[in-house]
């Protein structure tokens, strides 16, 4: 498992724009997944969509619908404050002195009078209209999304040093809460999915609601992908966490290169990699918890991607547990630990510059394929390997192998975001592998 082994300045091992290009990529391929696993359901993000996130480095089509909506949103919410849709309720209120009071019922002169305040006061129901109805809690909540929203890429593009776009997006942020802060919106339920569905007669037959309606319907349709995720945010003195996450998303693409397609009914188990948060596409990856997509192979078998697979101690390990970030794992025939059905890949954030600087990783790599055992006692895995980013100066080792390197149990190679020979290595090891 990955702790931060960089002490200095990230910079030396990985440029602003391949610092950018990870996040992009992360996104890119996160969305030819979902679109295959989930393909009732049309995930897009017109950033990505466009291919246009290379030149933006944040999702700038969502900011600019949101900005062209504003004006028009805030004409139409003053006027919703105005004559809000309402509904009638019941409301109990007290009435001094009692004489006063009008609507006063058995039971509530019963209680005045053991509680020996009769004289004084007395309670009494009364119809009043309260707004908070189905309508203005979908209008609420849509206000409260775009907030969100728009915060979120305030912080992706602060990440990324676009102090513009930055700056745009804050400044959206701040007029939305100022709408959220209205007097009315105190009275209405926070209901956060009410703006997702469908509307009500009520509301399509009021030109004002109906008109936030359809941007509503709009802005569900156009931007499903979850930039909110913590992982597109992460400050700069993670970004070796970054490169991690990066690794796992890089040797997805490459098995999806390799005709290996992502299936929904081995990813159903409640460990998904990728899952549909409130309508949004979204991906799980936690420091120590086991999350994995399954795929199945051009040959008909089946493949377990797995992030911080664990091999317990004294179950699945000889000695401690262990916790790659990587592994790939056949499933199904032959029997899932068997001999040679198991790959690890570790992500390492170092440069590898001096000939014998990998050699205390080569040691954790042969710990995984020694230690890791299956229920027979038998050694799975067949290789382990290291990934790692190198320095910005070049002059890295495309591959470090102890001979041939698709036969090499323990070795490394040079990956970096934008480096298209890097991946092809990647690909063309993976297929020495799996065969």
């Amino acid at each position: 498992m990955m702790s931060n082994p960089y002490d200095g300045d990230w910079r030396q091992l990985l440029t602003e724009v391949e610092r950018a290009r990870m996040l992009d990529d992360i996104a890119r391929v996160s969305l030819a997944v979902g679109r295959r696993l989930f393909p009732d359901r049309a995930w897009d993000d017109l950033d990505i969509a466009a291919g246009s996130l290379a030149a933006r480095k944040s999702p700038m089509e969502r900011l600019w619908f949101i900005e062209r909506l504003l004006p028009d949103l805030t004409r139409v919410v003053h006027r919703i404050m105005e004559t809000p849709v309402t509904l009638p309720a019941r409301e109990a209120r007290v009435v001094a002195p009692p004489l006063r009071a009008r609507r006063v019922e058995t039971a509530a002169i019963l209680t005045a009078v053991r509680r020996g305040h009769a004289e004084r006061r007395l309670e009494e129901r009364a119809t009043a209209v309260t707004p908070d109805t189905p309508e203005n809690r979908a209008v609420k909540a849509f206000l409260a999304a775009l907030r969100r929203d728009a915060a979120a890429i305030g912080d992706i593009a602060e990440a990324v040093g676009e102090e513009e776009i930055c700056r745009a997006a804050r400044t959206v942020a701040g007029r939305l809460r100022g709408l959220i802060a209205l007097p009315l919106w105190e009275d209405v339920t926070d209901d956060a999915l009410a703006w997702r569905q469908p509307p009500t007669h009520r509301m399509l037959a009021d030109a004002r609601y109906a008109r936030l309606a359809e941007a509503m319907r709009r802005y569900r349709q156009s931007f499903q992908f979850d930039w909110a995720n913590p992982l597109f945010s992460l400050p700069s003195r993670e970004t070796w966490r970054l490169y991690e996450a990066w690794g796992l998303f890089q040797a997805l693409e490459a098995l999806l290169a390799l005709g290996y397609a992502p299936v929904a009914d081995v990813n159903a188990a409640a460990n998904a990699l990728f899952a549909v948060h409130q309508e949004r596409l979204t991906f799980a990856l936690v420091k120590g918890v086991e999350s994995r997509i399954g795929l199945l192979c051009p040959d008909g078998r089946r493949l377990g991607l797995f992030y911080n697979r664990a091999y317990p101690q004294r179950v699945r390990s000889l000695s401690r547990t262990m916790q790659p970030d990587i592994a790939i794992e056949r499933i199904g025939p032959p029997a899932p630990n068997s001999a040679g059905a198991t790959w690890i890949l570790d992500p390492k954030f170092k440069t590898y510059a001096a000939a014998g600087s990998e050699g205390d990783d080569m040691d954790q790599m042969h710990a995984y394929r020694d230690a890791v055992v299956d229920a027979g006692g038998g050694k799975p895995v067949a290789r382990a390997w290291c990934l790692y980013a190198g320095g910005v100066d070049g002059g890295a080792r495309p591959l470090i192998a102890y001979g041939p390197p698709a036969s090499s149990i323990v070795g490394a190679l040079h990956l970096r975001p934008g480096d298209a020979g890097g991946f092809e290595r990647l690909c063309h090891l993976l297929a020495g592998w799996l065969g």
